[in-house]
């Protein structure tokens, strides 16, 4: 989330800037949009959405390679968390993706 003090406006449509992450300004949109909130590409604010129960669901990329090293998306000393899974595609190319729902 960027301030928007010092940002341009969204150039997407239905965009919005709530500027530092603050979880009530997250729960204040969810409420109020008609529709899904959609974070992506940034692994930190996904912890932090996960860890305030703002995250309903998840959308997991998994790749046929190992990194060895780097940010874990679920920490080792996070809570477990329960999840269903809704839908899954397996690509050509090795990908699995994974729609869950956290419950």
């Amino acid at each position: 989330m960027q301030d928007h003090r010092s940002s341009p406006a969204p150039s997407w449509r239905n965009s919005t800037i709530l500027g530092p992450y603050d979880p009530d300004a997250i729960r204040r949109l969810k409420n109020r949009v008609d529709g899904d909130v959609f974070a992506g590409a940034s692994g930190t604010l996904v912890r932090a959405m996960i860890a305030d129960g703002l995250v309903d669901e998840l959308n997991l990329f998994r790749y046929p390679l190992t990194g060895g090293q780097g940010p874990r998306l679920f920490p080792a000393d996070a809570r477990p968390l329960k999840m269903r899974l809704e839908s899954h595609r397996a690509f050509d190319y090795g990908v699995l993706h994974l729609k869950c729902r956290l419950i």
